[in-house]
């Protein structure tokens, strides 16, 4: 959306905005800021300006301001470092409040920065003038209104601080969004100059990056793990919330778990699935061997180390629950996340660090008992049943069903390649039948706020922060449908990225719902499944992506084989067909062979 300002509401005044701004972003580089995204904009031209003369900043244009909030929140995702948005005044700044919301409940750094009219304009009727004070209200970490540049002689300074102290608040404790609004006045085009040479030097900023327990509450832990054989890590949605933050907690739950011998459950989110030594330790199909009532009754734990969110998974979900006089450890330095008040013990502790130092008061007394034995042996037996029953089923088909095209697709990720997931059905399928593998790669999701908007977005952005590696997308024709203009971002960058759209011309998760059970006839599809009706490959061909529509498993290979050899290739849209009866079929099939085996199982 580009806004322009039709005429200037007060008269011109000396170039204090350049001056300004440069001081300001001068600071947020030396903080650490490394990426801008900026929507056009007449009086948000200080800020730009200002980023455009800064070589260390990589500055992203993007026409429409949504779309620029989630590239800025998938780059950040994918260098823990936040990324900051540039906008104009007006609802260019409503543009942005999905992304926020979601990097707000998601825990990403975001630094928004919204250009305003000066006092002098509001409530008087002034074109493109809106309220802009706290718009995004309890959905920020923190709201600033960063004064009119002029107004005072030490104002420089003022924005030396605030560069400083909103990066540093943007990352501290549960990251998240700050929203910094600026009330620019006329003149807005002039040259960015250096910044203000009087200013202070800034403060060196000390980053604490870990946090663990005392030791006697890590000797309280350590005695209650070490009185359970049958105990569970459950890593759940988000648990490393940035790329950056996977291998340390990957490294840290492996040694855990060979020291006490209980098996890693994982969510997709929780980026435990990949690369060595995960991909021997981690139980990738929970949410389908636990759907099995005589399978998870035998699988009930006595004890559960728990980070990150709630399972997505409800048969998981529903195990865990049914561990009612178990042990329960939930371990997080920012989120509490406990919705049916199933813990027991509360550990306000970085999750890595704290596994660390478990590890190493249990090591010296791990036994044979208890590393490799008959608890976590059953586990592994569930899942080889559970994963040869899958692979069986799709040997006997020629037809390409949604679940196998997830594990396809994620399967062409390349090492240190992204995997960036839509919520809804195909983050439940990913989560069920995408299993855990050697290659070391990333895996992304929006669940803070559980939407399907900017899936695309996001994860142009995570491509870009992680250095242009190779990305693939899944996502559904809904979610495709809500984000398609974010194709001709990708288009225009070049970027590695292929988008395999799963289209079933609907929201297929509402057929495995309770909604689907009323009767509803059409009005379900209308309410509910909500046909977007779309032609993928002219939306592809409208923004200069290459398109292929695949029906069958080699062609779907064939398509992303060129993944692991073509960093350079860029943007293509995967159109994969399906409809939603023959979806909930198939995953109607597909449990009754797993049930099936795991009887079998069983009976041995």
């Amino acid at each position: 959306m580009i806004q322009q300002d039709i005429h200037a509401d007060t008269p011109p005044t000396t170039p204090a905005n350049a001056s300004c701004m440069a001081t300001f972003v001068a600071d947020l580089v030396q903080a650490g800021l490394r990426y801008v995204c900026i929507s056009p904009g007449s009086r948000s031209t200080p800020l730009t300006l200002a980023f455009a003369a800064q070589s260390e900043i990589t500055c992203l244009p993007i026409i429409d301001e949504r779309a620029s909030a989630f590239v800025a929140l998938g780059i950040a995702k994918a260098t823990g470092i936040p990324a900051a948005i540039v906008c104009t005044s007006g609802t260019a700044v409503a543009n942005l409040t999905p992304a926020v919301v979601e990097s707000y409940y998601a825990g990403v750094p975001l630094l928004v920065l919204t250009a305003d009219r000066p006092p002098e304009a509001h409530v008087r009727g002034s074109s493109q003038t809106i309220d802009q004070q706290h718009f995004f209200g309890h959905s920020v970490k923190q709201y600033i209104d960063a004064g009119t540049p002029g107004d005072a002689l030490d104002l420089s300074q003022w924005y030396q601080h605030v560069a400083q102290y909103e990066f540093t608040l943007s990352t501290e404790g549960k990251p998240g969004p700050v929203h910094i609004n600026f009330p620019f006045r006329e003149p807005l085009a002039v040259r960015p100059l250096a910044p203000d040479a009087t200013r202070r030097p800034s403060p060196t900023v000390y980053r604490a990056t870990r946090r663990a327990p005392d030791a006697e509450t890590l000797q309280t832990l350590a005695d209650i793990v070490g009185s359970h054989d049958r105990g569970l890590i459950v890593g759940g949605w988000q648990c490393a919330r940035t790329a950056v933050d996977q291998d340390d907690l990957k490294r840290a739950a492996v040694r855990f778990s060979a020291v006490t011998g209980w098996p890693i459950v994982d969510e997709f989110t929780s980026g435990l699935r990949f690369g060595h030594p995960v991909s021997g330790d981690v139980i990738s199909t929970a949410s389908l061997f636990c759907s099995h009532e005589p399978t998870a009754a035998s699988l009930r734990p006595s004890a559960i180390v728990r980070f990150g969110g709630w399972p997505i998974s409800k048969p998981l979900a529903a195990l865990l629950e049914s561990a009612t006089d178990c042990a329960h450890i939930y371990i997080d330095d920012q989120d509490w996340h406990d919705p049916g008040g199933n813990a027991t013990h509360i550990v306000r502790a970085d999750p890595a660090a704290t596994l660390d130092h478990l590890a190493e008061l249990r090591e010296p007394l791990r036994t044979t008992k208890t590393v490799g034995g008959e608890w976590a042996k059953a586990w592994h037996q569930a899942e080889s049943a559970t994963q040869m029953a899958v692979e069986a089923a799709w040997e006997e088909s020629e037809t390409l069903d949604e679940p196998q095209a997830c594990q396809l697709a994620a399967g062409a990720v390349p090492e240190g390649g992204n995997l960036f997931v839509a919520a809804s059905m195909s983050l439940r399928d990913v989560d069920s039948f995408v299993w855990a593998g050697g290659r070391n790669i990333r895996a992304f999701a929006n669940r803070g706020a559980n939407g399907i908007d900017g899936i695309m977005a996001s994860a142009i952005g995570a491509c870009v922060g992680s250095g242009r590696q190779p990305t693939v997308v899944i996502l559904g024709d809904v979610a495709f449908a809500h984000d398609a203009t974010s194709l001709a971002i990708a288009s225009s960058n070049g970027l590695p990225i292929s988008f395999v759209v799963l289209n079933n011309n609907g929201g297929s998760i509402f057929s495995f719902l309770p909604q689907a059970q009323l009767d509803l006839g059409e009005q379900f599809t209308n309410l509910f499944t909500t046909p977007p009706n779309i032609n993928i490959g002219a939306a592809a061909n409208m923004a200069g992506c290459s398109y292929s529509l695949i029906t069958t498993a080699p062609e779907l290979m064939g398509a992303l084989a060129p993944l692991s050899s073509s960093l350079g290739a860029g943007p293509r849209v995967i159109e994969v067909t399906s409809s939603i009866r023959n979806n909930v079929d198939r995953h109607v099939e597909l449990k009754m062979r797993v049930h099936a085996a795991l009887d079998t199982l069983q009976r041995t």
